[in-house]
This record gives structure tokens, sequence and C-alpha cells, in this order.
């Protein structure tokens, strides 16, 4: 069986979360990747 990875990027607004995290999924040797703000998942109903 296949195992994913889960990267969690942290950090205050203006540090550079968004940079790192394309730049991890651009030279990460993983097939998909997917992005998604913390604010989804306090939000979710």
């Amino acid at each position: 069986m296949n195992q994913g990875r889960i990267i969690v990027i942290t950090g205050a607004p203006g540090t550079g979360k968004t940079t790192t995290a394309s730049a991890v999924a651009k030279e990460s040797d993983l097939e998909k990747s997917v992005h998604m703000h913390t604010d989804d998942f306090y939000h979710y109903h």
C-alpha cells in the first residue's frame, strides 16, 4: 500500500508559507499535491 505524506507549514502572515509550500511541492517527488488554507478546516460545517 502506498502511503502519502502530510506536510504542515505554519507561521505568521507574510513569512513565506505559500512560497515555501510551492517550492516543496515543485521539488518533491510526489505526483500530486494539495494546498489548503487552515481557515478551510475551521470554517467547515
